[in-house]
This record gives structure tokens, C-alpha cells and sequence, in this order.
């Protein structure tokens, strides 16, 4: 489909590592909060399902 795009990332961390870099606003000042919350659902909907 047109306009649509999937990729798949693997992030060899610990998943609170990943998160507490993500939240660190030093890391990405320009990133909203409300990315690194959508990240977070897909990281626990990850874990949950495996």
C-alpha cells in the first residue's frame, strides 16, 4: 500500500535500558513524550505475547 511503511528493529538491551534511555531527554531533545509512551506499549505488548 501506498504511504506505508514497516521495518523491524532488534535493540540487544534490556528493556528498562531502552526505555530509560528513551525517556532521557538528553538523548533526543526534540523527541515528544508521547513517542517514548507509544514505544513503551509495543515494547509490553512485545513482551507479553512472547
Amino acid at each position: 500500500m501506498a504511504g506505508q511503511f514497516q521495518a523491524t528493529v532488534v535493540i540487544d538491551r534490556y528493556v528498562d535500558e531502552v526505555l530509560a534511555f528513551l525517556a532521557d531527554g538528553a538523548n533526543d531533545p526534540s523527541a515528544a513524550r508521547k513517542d517514548v509512551d507509544a514505544f513503551a506499549r509495543c515494547i509490553e505488548t512485545a513482551v507479553e505475547a512472547s
